[in-house]
């Protein structure tokens, strides 16, 4: 009987292990006195078709003064002209 505890708990820990994690943009908000800066975690790698807006970061988005965000050039001789 004790080992058959064992197996059920052990068979319970392994499917809570496997469940899925709920995927979502990495939104981080710093707030100091009277200005708030939302730091937003970018893939920049993803299919065309894959939803990544999320409800949390356009809510951060509606009220800001500005928006600062990095561009990638895929054409690597571009890149490398912008390094020198």
């Amino acid at each position: 009987m004790k080992c058959r505890c064992q197996l059920i708990f052990a068979l319970l820990l392994g499917m809570l292990l496997l469940a899925p994690v709920a995927a979502r943009p990495a939104l981080w908000m710093i707030h100091q006195s009277h200005s708030t800066v939302y730091l937003f975690g970018t893939v920049h790698l993803l299919p065309n078709d894959t939803d990544w807006r999320d409800p949390a970061l356009d809510r951060a988005l509606a009220p800001s003064d500005s928006l600062v965000i990095e561009l990638t050039d895929d054409n690597p001789a571009h890149m490398q002209a912008l390094v020198r």
